[in-house]
């Protein structure tokens, strides 16, 4: 785990949770939770290798299934992205077994620098790309030249959550 958790109390009004300088944000809707409810968000080692980028966070509690879908946003760095695209952007989740799962419903804002997703269950989530574009030789060309290109991608299971 990285730092110590934030938590907020938010019942069956809704409420507003951001954490981490603005890094991560929830937006939980009047009627997801039927009482007061400690939600917490902690910053915990980004383990998804090769196309995890950025900060992950454990969100709880864990063992709350929602009444209505909760959203989750991560604010990115265009410097994050060097390799790869917005468009490609995502979040994912690691499950209990710790296989990684990316939601199909992941949407990103290029305009706020947000990825946005809906879900009705907490674990660790991070922001991700689908692929990864490493220039391995020259960066400049010229005619008749050759460079190495590497691709990396990861498949996850595609979850409607």
């Amino acid at each position: 785990m990285i730092g110590t958790a934030n938590t907020k109390t938010i019942g069956p009004a809704g409420g507003t949770f951001s954490a981490a300088g603005d890094s991560i944000r929830l937006e939980i809707p009047a009627g997801a939770v039927d009482q007061e409810t400690v939600f917490s968000i902690q910053e915990v080692e980004n383990t998804l290798q090769k196309t995890g980028l950025g900060r992950s966070f454990r969100l709880l509690p864990e063992s709350v299934e929602f009444k209505k879908d909760i959203e989750i946003i991560f604010k990115y760095d265009p410097g994050m992205i060097n390799g790869t695209s917005a468009e490609q952007l995502g979040l994912a989740y690691q499950d209990k077994d710790g296989f990684w799962h990316r939601p199909r419903n992941s949407a990103v804002d290029t305009v706020a620098k947000e990825i946005k997703v809906s879900t009705r269950h907490f674990s660790d989530w991070t922001s991700h790309t689908r692929l990864i574009l490493i220039n391995n030789g020259k960066s400049v060309l010229k005619a008749n030249e050759e460079t190495q290109l590497q691709v990396i991608t990861q498949f996850y299971s595609e979850n409607n959550d």
